[in-house]
C-alpha cells in the first residue's frame, strides 16, 4: 500500500540481474492506495531479483509505503546443490 502526496509518483521497478524493469508508475493522491502487480516470468528463480521503490515530484515529496508481500512458488533444491 502507498499513499503519495500531491504531484508525486511511484515508480516500482525490478532487478532481472542486468537491468531495471518497471513494473509500475502510479499517480494515486491522499488515502492509501493498494497495488497488485506480476512481475513477467524471467523474475522467477533468479538469484539477482531485487525490488526497488522511488518517487519523482517536488524536492521535499514523501512516500508513504506500508504492507510490502512478495509472494512466489517455493523452490525446492536437493541436498549439496544450493549455493550463493
Amino acid at each position: 500500500m502507498a499513499r503519495l502526496e500531491r504531484d508525486d509518483r511511484l515508480r516500482i521497478e525490478w532487478y532481472d540481474g542486468k537491468t531495471w524493469r518497471t513494473v509500475a508508475e502510479e499517480q494515486q493522491h491522499g488515502s492509501f492506495a493498494r497495488f497488485r502487480k506480476s512481475l513477467a516470468p524471467i523474475a522467477a528463480y533468479n538469484d539477482q531479483f531485487a525490488i526497488r521503490f522511488s518517487i519523482t515530484g517536488r524536492p521535499e515529496s514523501m512516500v508513504y509505503i506500508d504492507l510490502v508481500r512478495v509472494t512466489g512458488e517455493l523452490i525446492t533444491v536437493a541436498d549439496g546443490e544450493w549455493s550463493g
